[in-house]
């Protein structure tokens, strides 16, 4: 029993000195499991591919099949040199940053503000801030259409508690009263709302910087979706950034709506109408201009099954990025799975030297909810799972209880301290035993009916 006792006390030796403020306010990183002989996990592990070793697959299969649209033939494009012209605007403005409320989570704080737009009203946004002085690396994070910022806060969250100040805008599609419904509206309002939204991302830039507690050389973008799409037209214009995170992108509004799976749509709009958009927003395509990124990183992540970026559009959109680049590729839909968040983090923690110990992916809640129960070692201890939502807990005799955070799917460690835990399914597909690794050892607990 005091083998056991001592082992869990490893897990949260470090918990119990934290909350007595001995410890340092940055987290450390977690070490590597131990390597051990054990059941087969959940879920099944996929082949690891070049350095996105947490769960990449090989490259599709397909044949790149888009083609530029024929209203943009006689289209001239912008040179890596000129299309920073298209977003100028005074840095030297004030940001008039006016905040709306506050609020506290887990060692983070968030903030809910505006600042001014240089084209015009104001750029709703929530800047995350980590507990501790700094300096702390900065980071942009955009979201999809249709959609708001908000879906992405609570893995702005995870970020700050790695020890990054995130800033999250709403896209000026998202600012319109009916813009969720009707986000692009075939306009040249499409156009300025484009250069608006990475106007004010620059502005954005602008805010991380005023910031004493940020480091103004471990600056990254990470966007998901039309966030993605978006991320590669900054990186044409912008050279503060050290690294962007591409998630589920593709080329362009215009590669988005001209594609093979969308020409039956486009065209039945009226000829004079697809014309003049395409006039507009061509010259504004983000695939023209990832390219010019370099010296700036680029990690593109995307899923071989998803239907809203069809594989051959990412490609030809990777395919258009500069050096140096990093493509990982996941048998997952558009929403991607929990590696690609893990490949993310680590990437990330090279680019701007984040700490990945308080990672955690998303896990379903009726996941978790499963593994929630008293688990009982050898020796006799009993310790017990508890599960409030998408939240999960771990009680120790005497210890208290402490919160778990997600490697993958069964995969958990301490929110600080060292070592982990993994739930194992029995042949029924029912959570049946706990494996805890830690100092160097590993122990099974069964769980008790």
């Amino acid at each position: 029993m005091k083998r056991i006792i001592s082992i869990l006390l490893h897990l949260f030796l470090l918990l119990a000195l934290c909350a007595c403020g001995l410890t340092k306010t940055t987290p450390s990183p977690v070490p590597s499991p131990t390597a051990t002989t054990q059941p087969t996990r959940l879920p099944d592990p996929v082949e690891e591919v070049g350095s996105c070793a947490s769960g990449a697959v090989a490259a599709p299969d397909v044949v790149d099949t888009w083609s530029p649209p024929p209203e943009a033939a006689s289209i001239t494009l912008l040179s890596c040199d000129e299309i920073g012209k298209l977003f100028t605007y005074d840095p030297q403005a004030p940001l008039d940053i006016q905040e709306v409320r506050r609020r506290r989570e887990e060692g983070v704080t968030l903030i809910d503000l505006t600042y001014a737009s240089p084209m015009g009203g104001r750029v709703p946004a929530t800047l995350v801030v980590p507990d501790g002085e700094g300096p702390f690396a900065g980071m942009l994070y955009q979201h999809g259409m249709p959609s708001t910022r908000q879906p992405l806060i609570p893995a702005a969250v995870t970020y700050a508690r790695m020890g990054v100040v995130v800033l999250l805008i709403d896209a000026p599609f998202a600012r319109r009263a009916n813009g969720m419904y009707t986000s692009v509206t075939m306009t040249e309002q499409d156009r300025r709302e484009q250069v608006q939204l990475i106007v004010d991302l620059r502005r954005g830039i602008d805010l991380l910087l005023s910031r004493p507690d940020v480091d103004p050389e471990r600056l990254a973008y990470v966007g998901t979706s039309y966030g993605g799409a978006m991320g590669g037209l900054l990186a044409g214009v912008e050279d503060r950034l050290k690294a962007y995170a591409l998630q589920v992108g593709d080329g362009g509004l215009v590669t988005h709506l001209t594609g093979p799976e969308d020409r039956a749509a486009w065209l039945a709009r009226p000829e004079d109408q697809r014309q003049q958009w395409v006039e507009w927003m061509w010259p504004i395509e983000p695939i023209h201009y990832v390219g010019c990124a370099s010296p700036a990183a680029l990690l593109f992540q995307n899923g071989t099954l998803d239907t809203l970026v069809p594989p051959a559009d990412a490609l030809h959109y990777q395919e258009a990025g500069s050096e140096p680049k990093t493509v990982c590729w996941y048998r997952a839909g558009h929403g991607l799975d929990a590696t690609a968040y893990l490949d993310q983090a680590d990437w990330l923690s090279e680019m701007i030297g984040i700490s990945v110990a308080r990672l955690a992916v998303p896990v379903d809640p009726q996941v978790l909810a499963a593994y929630a129960g008293k688990y009982q070692f050898p020796d006799g201890v009993i310790v017990t799972i508890r599960v409030d939502g998408a939240r999960i807990f771990i009680q120790v005799p005497n210890q208290g209880e402490y919160e778990l955070l997600a490697r993958s799917e069964n995969q958990f460690y301490p929110s600080v301290g060292a070592g982990e835990l993994t739930f194992y399914k029995n042949d029924s597909g029912e959570v049946d035993r706990m494996v805890v690794a830690a100092e160097g050892e590993t122990l099974e607990a069964k769980k008790i009916p």
